[in-house]
């Protein structure tokens, strides 16, 4: 069954039926009107699988219908027929890029649908098939992302399988694999995304600490803090530090509140690490939602406490300065945080964004929804409105109709005189343009030094001299007189 099904969407692919603009418009049409109606049963299924409030699958269901809208707003067929009959035109088309025809998902198994959702979109709008795995262990979420694929969209081009197929055969898809790696270095097909980045807040002290506190604590408890763009840790400026913790506190209460009233308990650890922080922590260090706070005492705590992580607990380290907080989480050359949100100044957000070796940064405000998200895939830009873009299945496929003025033709290197190739020859001795700066002065500090002695030295003593001497002709000279 599975391979037929392969079978069938390779011949789909080939075909290039799905990069048409009008079968892309009434596939992410179909969809978007398919999450629409089936949008309550989808909240309540999320809510029994992944544990989400009222008001989380409400978030979570906002986002994926407006990435549908996104993507389909992006899509304008006079510019894509513009950009087809470039050539024609006798114009070069530098920015083509084509579809990667095949793409095979394997989607973070904690909030699979939107997870799914965020792929398919963009594989629809790119123009390529799409085939995605359903874990072994059945949902509620993982029966209504087969039924929405089975009814909404082209069954020829979209589906999904329970069965992965052999490497050979996933050699010819685009593999998106959300979780962490789980096929062999050796494919060069894969899209992999970073499992082991971790983000990190920071608060300084020129930051809006009502506003700091109010962020931090939604980032550490929505989604059950189990996204990887969740905080582990916060670090806060050593003179504001209590302040904050404050107003943690007072605002936890407030959270706790709306979490029941919005139908789920308080913060839970799925992985069960909450006692391993028990005894170091005091009893004025429990949040009143149910989280954690470990106050480390030093830098290197920060990473030496990988155990300790866990989705109720949240790390608070003081820092002195600006370069302490760079320091501490750039320190081990550690690969970039996931996320850094950065609660300052703008001059000191600056700073802090500029120095520290992190994805994306985010100053004075934490996106809610992708608290949600799996990691974002290496090696593409990342956008707060999508998880993925058009670009990331696309490949360039670039057409050049001329050649450029830096390039000559085959006819000017068979000729054996040729202006072109003069001018572009000569053109190329010539030197680079002035940066309008200065020339360097001269380093050979031997010389520095002894310039350096004649003006301290030297010209102070014959300074004194020529003064002495004119002074005594003119005493000699009155005096004669």
């Amino acid at each position: 069954m599975a391979f037929d099904a392969i079978t069938v969407i390779r011949s789909t692919a080939q075909d290039g039926r799905t990069r048409d603009l009008r079968y892309k418009q009434r596939q992410l049409r179909s969809l978007h009107e398919w999450v629409s109606s089936h949008s309550a049963a989808i909240e309540v299924a999320v809510q029994q699988d992944y544990n989400f409030s009222v008001a989380e699958a409400q978030c979570l269901m906002s986002q994926t219908l407006n990435e549908a809208r996104i993507f389909y707003d992006q899509l304008d067929l006079q510019r894509d027929l513009n950009n087809e009959y470039r050539l024609r035109n006798g114009q070069s088309n530098e920015a083509r890029r084509v579809s990667v025809g095949l793409t095979y998902v394997i989607p973070e198994k904690w909030g699979l649908f939107f997870n799914a959702m965020s792929v398919l979109y963009a594989c629809i709008a790119a123009g390529s098939c799409c085939v995605i795995e359903l874990p072994d262990s059945p949902t509620a979420s993982t029966y209504l992302l087969s039924n929405c694929l089975r009814e909404a969209l082209d069954p020829t081009a979209f589906f999904t399988l329970s069965t992965r197929p052999d490497l050979n055969v996933l050699f010819h898809f685009l593999v998106v694999d959300q979780n962490v790696k789980v096929f062999q270095k050796g494919l060069q097909s894969d899209l992999e995304t970073t499992g082991r980045a971790v983000a990190a807040s920071i608060v300084d002290r020129t930051a809006n600490l009502k506003l700091a506190a109010q962020e931090v604590l939604k980032s550490a408890l929505l989604f059950s803090k189990r996204g990887p763009y969740a905080p582990i840790c916060v670090l806060v400026n050593e003179f504001v530090e209590a302040k904050f913790i404050a107003l943690l506190h007072e605002h936890s209460k407030s959270f706790s509140r709306t979490d029941r009233e919005n139908g789920r308990n308080t913060l839970r650890d799925p992985q069960g690490n909450g006692d391993k922080h028990r005894a170091i922590l005091d009893e004025e260090d429990i949040l009143a939602s149910g989280l954690r706070l470990v106050r480390l005492s030093e830098r290197r705590d920060l990473w030496t406490s990988q155990q300790h992580w866990s989705a109720s607990t949240l790390l608070v380290l003081a820092t002195s300065s600006h370069d302490d907080a760079i320091d501490a989480l750039n320190a081990t050359n550690r690969e970039a945080l996931l996320a850094l949100y950065i609660f300052a100044d703008p001059a000191a957000a600056k700073y802090l964004a500029q120095f520290i070796n992190t994805k994306v940064s985010f100053v004075n405000y934490v996106p809610a929804h992708i608290l949600a998200w799996p990691a974002a895939p290496d090696g593409h830009a990342f956008s707060p409105y999508t998880l993925y873009d058009r670009a990331t299945m696309e490949i360039p496929s670039p057409q050049f109709a001329m050649p450029e003025n830096i390039q000559l033709n085959l006819q000017d290197f068979t000729q054996k005189t040729s202006q072109s190739r003069e001018a572009l020859y000569l053109k190329a001795l010539q030197p680079l343009k002035s940066n309008d700066q200065p020339e360097p002065r001269n380093k050979n500090f031997f010389s520095q030094g002894l310039l350096a002695g004649v003006v301290l030295v030297v010209l102070p003593v014959l300074s004194i001299t020529t003064g002495s001497l004119a002074t005594l002709i003119i005493y000699l000279w009155k005096r004669s007189a």
